[in-house]
């Protein structure tokens, strides 16, 4: 669970979809109570919509990976996991893929989603941009 230390804060994010939506609003990332669970709150604008969403990220030792639980105010529920590789945190889904690095100094996130409809052949959606606030 240390590994996820750098992302605790609020972000101030940004981005835009391929379809040229432009994507603006917060990230948080707490340690849930009793530190077995980081809490990432998700409040963003994609264009016109907004999405408000809880995810509940955990560790597996087994594996080495991190089960990530996701749910929305559109009704949306996903299961995903993380992998940390040399600094590069890379998130994974059914669905959804996304790769995310942080600057040197730890106050900024880059990231690529990508999507995919089989599981095979994937495709940009969005670039993201993560500034730490506080």
């Amino acid at each position: 669970m240390k590994k996820l230390q750098p992302f605790i804060g609020t972000w101030k994010t940004e981005g835009q979809t391929t379809t040229g939506e432009k994507i603006s609003g917060t990230d948080t990332y707490e340690w849930f109570p009793g530190g077995h669970f980081l809490q990432h709150k998700i409040n963003v604008h994609m264009g016109s919509q907004e999405t408000i969403g809880l995810e509940m990220i955990g560790y597996d030792a087994a594996t080495g990976k991190y089960p990530m639980h996701f749910y929305d105010n559109q009704g949306n529920n996903t299961v995903s996991q993380a992998t940390e590789h040399n600094g590069a945190w890379t998130f994974t889904g059914e669905k959804e893929r996304g790769t995310f690095t942080f600057s040197e100094n730890g106050n900024v996130i880059s990231g690529t989603w990508e999507g995919s409809e089989d599981g095979k052949s994937w495709a940009p959606i969005m670039d993201v941009k993560l500034t730490k606030i506080s």
